[in-house]
């Protein structure tokens, strides 16, 4: 298990006083590297799991490199720290905030900052 600190803001369609929110919080992250996937913007891409396949078949997808966090418990952490940004996310992007559900954080916007990994 890896936890990452964010670094500064992250890249993304959320307004920048919300990206700001999220430097100086610890997350888990579900992933002991970074991972490389692809995946659209949290306001103009795809809503549902149809939508993302199409995305990815005619290109729309972007690739990314980061670690991954279950986006519930992001956004529970965010509440604690500044309740408007969370606000933000549960109001605009409802469908990001489930069990399952991730957020990326690219290797360069946060440092490992635990590891239980036997791979690190």
């Amino acid at each position: 298990m890896v936890a990452i600190k964010i670094i500064k803001r992250p890249a993304g369609e959320a307004p920048e006083w919300v990206r700001d929110a999220w430097i100086g919080l610890e997350l888990i992250a579900v992933n002991d590297a970074p991972a490389k996937t692809l995946g659209f913007g949290v306001l103009s891409g795809p809503k549902g799991r149809l939508g993302q396949l199409l995305g990815i078949v005619s290109g729309r997808a972007v690739r990314y490199e980061g670690f991954v966090v279950r986006s519930g418990q992001a956004i529970a952490c965010l509440s604690a720290h500044n309740s408007e940004a969370a606000n933000w996310w549960r109001e605009n992007c409802p469908n990001f905030i489930k069990p399952k559900g991730g957020l990326l954080f690219r290797t360069d916007e946060c440092e490992i900052i635990r590891s239980t990994s036997p791979w690190r």
